[in-house]
C-alpha cells in the first residue's frame, strides 16, 4: 500500500501497520490507516510514520478515564474506534489529539447507521468481527446475517479472527495465522469457541463497509457457513460437488450381517472421549453406524457427512432421519418423533420420499424400541457427565440439521472391505479438493482382517496430517464395555504395511481395557510381537518397532 505525505513524504504501510519512512519533510504528516487494524497495530503504524510512540499512545487508549471523556464506557478502551482512512495530522501531535481525531471519525459512522436500530456498542463489536474473518466484500454482509443469527439463538459465534486476537494478547495480530486445535479451550473473553455471544470489546477498528454490513443484515437462513476452495462463503456445496457425490455408487449387499442382526441404534456411550482430539476439526466425515454420527460430525464441524453402511436397514434408517432433520426444528421436537416412532414421523417420511417411503419408515418401526432407548441413555449421560450430544445442545442439533438440509450429506450402502464405493468416494473427494479429516469405523474391525483392499480403501481417502481413524473394540464384561481408539492415519499406515499388522487385536488387545479409563492410546513407538515360522527358542519372537510418525 503506497501512502503520501502533503510534503512529499512517502511512506509504505504494509498490511500488519507497519509503516517506513522514506524521506522526511514539512510539518504536517498524511497517513493511511488501513481498516482492520487492532489497537496495537494502529499504535505501530502511526509510529512509523513518524508520529508518537506506539507505547504512549496505546497507554492513552487504553486510559478508561480518557475513553470516559470522549463517552466510550469499555473494557477495551479505544479498541475498535479508531477509523481507518486517510488523515492529516502536524509532526508534533500528541496522542489526545491523535485519538479524539480517528475516534471522532468512527462515531460518525457508526451515528450514521442509528436508523438500524442495533446498539452502537455490539454493532462496532461484531462490525470488527466481519472486517477479519473475510477480505471479500460481497461476502460480508452473509457474514454478519449468520453471526447475528447465532446470537439470536445463543450458539457460539465461533470466530477464527476473535480467537487470533485473544491468542495475540495485545500485540500486533498476525490475521493470517494457523489456528492450531489446542487454541479452542484457550480461556479467554474474546474466544468465541469457548464463550458464547459477542466478545466484550471489537477487535480491531473496522471500516465503514464493514458497518454498513453489520446494520443492514438481516437474519439468515442458517446459523453456519462454510468456506470453500475460493475463499467464498457459502451455505451449500460448490458448483458440481452435489451431483458427483450424489453419484457415488452403492456396494452390492452382503451376502450376511454381522450375527445376522441390524444394529439400528450406537450401544457405544463414550463417544465424548473422542470430543477433544476432533473438536473443530473440519474436513469430512465418514461414519458407519447410526446416531453416534451425528454428535461426532457436530463436534467436528464437519463440512460433509458420509454415513456410509453395508446394511440396507441402516441406510434406510438414515433416510428416515434425513427426513427427520429437514422437519424439525429442535431437538426437543426430534425426539418426539420417535417415541415410539409416531404418526407424525410417518407423514413426515412420506412427504420426503413420495415414491420410496416404505423402506424408510420400516426402518424406522423395526428401531421403535431400541432407538428411544438409545436416546433416553443419552440424556441420562448428558445429566451424569455433562456430555453434549446432538439432543441435548442446540447448536449441535442446527449444525447437523443444517448439513442435510443444505445438501452436505450423503447416504450410501457401502463396506469398508469392498471394491466400489469407497473407491469411487475417494476418486469424488480428490477431484472436489476435500480432504477426509475423521473416518469412523466403530467396531466394524472386529469382524475382518486389514486386506490389500480395505487397506487400498482407507489409504486412498484424500488425507492429511490431522486425519484420524475412530474406532471402537468390544472389550468388558458387558455390552457397554468400550476401548476407544483416534488413531492418525500415518501412524495406521506405518502400522500395518511395516510391522504387518492385520486384524485390530494386534493394534488394541482387549486386555488393555480399563473401566475407568477406557481411552486407549496406540503407543509410539509401536511394538508388535510378530511370530515366526521358526523361532529360535519357545517364547523368543522378534521386535517391531515404528518411529513416531
Amino acid at each position: 500500500m503506497r501512502l503520501t505525505v502533503s510534503t512529499g513524504l512517502l511512506l509504505l504501510l504494509s498490511g500488519c501497520g507497519q509503516a517506513t519512512v522514506a524521506q522526511a519533510a514539512g510539518e504536517n504528516l498524511r497517513v493511511q490507516i488501513p481498516a482492520g487494524l487492532s489497537l496495537a497495530g494502529t499504535a505501530r503504524a502511526l509510529s512509523g510514520a513518524g508520529l508518537i510512540g506506539p507505547a504512549p499512545l496505546q497507554q492513552k487508549a487504553r486510559d478508561p478515564a480518557f475513553a470516559a471523556s470522549l463517552g466510550i464506557q469499555a473494557a477495551g478502551g479505544l479498541e475498535g474506534y479508531l477509523a481507518p482512512g486517510e488523515y492529516s495530522f502536524p509532526r508534533a501531535a500528541g496522542a489526545e489529539a491523535i485519538l479524539r481525531a480517528m475516534v471522532q471519525r468512527q462515531r460518525s459512522v457508526l451515528a450514521s447507521h442509528r436508523e438500524a436500530g442495533r446498539d452502537e456498542r455490539e454493532l462496532l463489536v461484531l462490525a470488527s468481527l466481519v472486517q477479519r474473518e473475510t477480505e471479500i466484500p460481497e461476502d460480508r454482509g452473509l457474514l454478519a446475517s449468520v453471526f447475528w443469527t447465532r446470537l439470536d439463538r445463543d450458539f457460539q459465534l465461533e470466530s477464527q479472527a476473535s480467537l487470533r486476537y485473544a491468542l495475540a494478547g495485545g500485540e500486533p495480530v498476525d490475521w493470517s495465522r494457523a489456528v492450531e486445535p489446542g487454541a479452542l479451550a484457550l480461556d479467554h473473553p474474546c474466544n468465541t469457541f469457548l464463550h458464547a455471544g459477542l466478545p466484550p470489546q471489537p477487535i480491531c477498528s473496522p471500516g465503514p463497509e464493514a458497518i454498513r454490513a453489520a446494520a443492514e443484515a438481516r437474519p439468515a437462513a442458517h446459523p453456519f457457513l462454510f468456506r470453500g476452495r475460493d475463499g467464498r462463503y457459502r451455505f451449500g456445496l460448490e458448483d458440481g460437488e452435489a451431483e458427483a457425490i450424489a453419484a457415488v455408487p452403492a456396494d452390492p449387499e452382503p451376502a450376511q450381517l454381522t450375527h445376522d442382526t441390524h444394529y439400528l441404534a450406537s450401544n457405544e456411550h463414550r463417544h465424548d472421549h473422542f470430543r477433544p482430539r476432533i473438536d473443530r476439526i473440519g474436513g469430512v466425515f465418514i461414519g458407519v453406524g447410526t446416531d453416534q454420527n451425528f454428535s461426532l460430525a457436530a463436534w467436528a464441524r464437519s463440512e460433509l457427512l458420509v454415513l456410509l453402511d453395508f446394511d440396507q436397514m441402516v441406510v434406510d434408517l438414515h433416510r428416515a432421519y434425513r427426513a427427520a432433520f429437514l422437519h424439525t426444528d429442535s431437538p426437543e421436537d426430534f425426539v418426539k418423533l420417535w417415541k415410539p416412532p409416531s404418526r407424525a414421523l410417518r407423514e413426515i417420511i412420506r412427504r420426503t420420499y413420495p415414491r420410496s417411503w416404505q423402506s424408510a419408515w420400516q426402518a424406522a418401526r423395526t428401531g421403535r424400541y431400541v432407538i428411544p432407548t438409545r436416546y433416553a441413555e443419552m440424556a441420562e449421560l448428558q445429566r451424569e457427565r455433562g456430555v453434549p450430544t446432538f439432543l441435548s445442545d442446540p447448536a449441535d442439533y442446527a449444525y447437523v440439521a443444517q448439513l442435510f438440509r443444505t445438501g452436505r450429506v450423503l447416504i450410501v450402502r457401502g463396506d469398508l472391505t469392498a471394491h466400489r464405493t469407497m473407491r469411487r468416494l475417494a476418486e469424488v473427494l480428490e477431484r472436489c479438493g476435500r480432504k477426509v479429516r475423521l473416518l469412523y469405523v466403530s467396531n466394524a474391525e472386529q469382524y475382518f482382517r486389514y486386506t490389500p483392499q480395505f487397506r487400498k480403501n482407507v489409504f486412498g481417502l484424500p488425507h492429511d496430517e490431522r486425519s484420524l481413524i475412530l474406532r471402537t473394540r468390544t472389550a468388558g464384561p458387558t455390552r457397554h464395555d468400550y476401548i476407544y481408539n483416534a488413531q492418525p492415519f500415518g501412524h495406521f499406515r506405518q502400522c500395518v504395511e511395516q510391522a504387518g499388522v492385520r486384524h485390530i487385536s494386534k493394534l488394541v488387545p482387549r486386555s488393555l481395557f480399563r473401566a475407568d479409563r477406557p481411552l486407549y492410546d496406540i503407543p509410539y513407538p509401536f511394538e508388535l510381537l510378530v511370530k515366526t515360522h521358526k523361532p529360535k527358542k519357545r517364547g523368543s519372537f522378534p521386535r517391531v518397532k515404528l518411529p513416531r510418525p
